[in-house]
């Protein structure tokens, strides 16, 4: 369950999926335009769990309609870097 995200470093993005867990997805290529200020789909591949890179794809809208990314690498944020996420935002 994604309750917000907002852009990562490069073209990641950085998932919350609750009030303390955040999760770095990284995209397998560039992924047009990331721009957390417009809406971003994630859909699991196979079933409903996204557990590591692969398991799931991005969608973003492009110029062109819905633009597909693969997920190459997901990461759970550490405690510190989470605390330093939330400093960063004020």
């Amino acid at each position: 369950h994604v309750r917000g995200f907002r852009e990562g470093p490069g073209d990641s993005i950085i998932v919350n999926s609750n009030s303390r867990d955040y999760y770095v997805l990284q995209p397998y290529h560039r992924c047009g335009n990331i721009n957390v200020r417009l809406s971003v789909a994630i859909r699991p591949r196979g079933n409903n769990y996204i557990c590591e890179g692969y398991d799931a794809d991005l969608y973003v809208p492009g110029p062109l309609g819905e633009e597909y990314c693969p997920v190459r690498a997901i990461r759970k944020l550490t405690p510190a870097e989470v605390t330093a996420l939330r400093a960063s935002r004020r």
